[in-house]
């Protein structure tokens, strides 16, 4: 089984007609050149496909807080009091900026 492309030569041969004489050279594409070319392509299909999660929660409760740094209810209280963590109250809900932890 051949394993590589047929291509036209690029010297000038007698058997040629003249208009392929001044044929540009053609690259040699290889079964191995195709399988590389198909797992590129996959690579880059699966990455497009793929969820990217660049915005992670800026604001979280105070229940995910909790659980997230294994506090009590009174720890995080003293944290918002003593100015630890940084909060904003909307409605009845405590919100924790991720950026002060």
């Amino acid at each position: 089984m051949i394993s590589k492309l047929a291509i036209y030569p690029t010297a000038k041969h007698q058997f040629w007609p003249k208009q392929f004489y001044n044929m540009t050279q053609i690259d040699l594409i290889t079964k191995a050149d195709l399988q590389l070319f198909k797992q590129d392509l996959i690579r880059e299909i699966s990455a497009l496909i793929k969820p990217h999660n660049h915005d992670p929660k800026q604001w979280l409760r105070s229940v995910e807080v909790r659980k997230l740094l294994h506090i009590s209810p009174g720890t995080l209280q003293n944290f918002r009091v003593n100015g630890t963590l940084t909060y904003t109250k909307v409605g009845g809900i405590f919100f924790i900026n991720t950026m002060t932890f």
